[in-house]
């Protein structure tokens, strides 16, 4: 499966999945995985939260 760059995805699925991920690192998640899971660098995951 390809992934998408998520630079190209609308801000509000920005905000999705934005919100998703700092979730899941809330709940337990590594930042790493996280990234892995939304296709982004962990360096995004950090800036987000």
């Amino acid at each position: 499966m390809e992934k998408e760059d998520f630079r190209k995805v609308s801000e509000d699925a920005q905000y999705h999945i934005c919100k998703r991920a700092i979730e899941l690192i809330i709940s337990g998640k590594k930042k790493g995985e996280v990234a892995k899971l939304f296709g982004v660098k962990s360096g995004t995951i950090s800036a987000w939260g």
